[in-house]
C-alpha cells in the first residue's frame, strides 16, 4: 500500500488578546457543563424519569418543571 501524499492544509493562527483568552477559556469551560458522555445523559434521564414517578408525577408530562419536583420532594421531608 502506498503511503497517501496529502499537503497538510494551511492554517494561519491568529493572535489575540491575554483577555480574549481568558474570555474564551470561561466560554469552553461552561460549554463543557453541557457535554457529557451519552451513558451519562441516558442515565440521568432515566433518574429523572424515575424521581418523577415516584413523586406522583406523570414519566412523560410536559407540565413538570423542576419546581414542581422540589415541592413534592420538600413536601416529603415535612412528613
Amino acid at each position: 500500500m502506498m503511503a497517501s501524499k496529502m499537503k497538510p492544509l494551511p492554517t494561519k493562527m491568529a493572535r489575540i488578546s491575554v483577555d480574549e483568552h481568558e474570555r474564551l477559556k470561561k466560554i469552553d469551560k461552561e460549554f463543557s457543563r453541557y457535554s457529557v458522555s451519552a451513558g451519562k445523559a441516558d442515565q440521568y434521564m432515566n433518574e429523572a424519569l424515575a424521581c418523577r414517578e415516584a413523586l406522583g408525577f406523570d414519566r412523560d408530562s410536559d407540565h413538570v418543571s423542576p419546581s414542581d419536583l422540589i415541592e413534592a420532594i420538600n413536601k416529603l421531608k415535612s412528613v
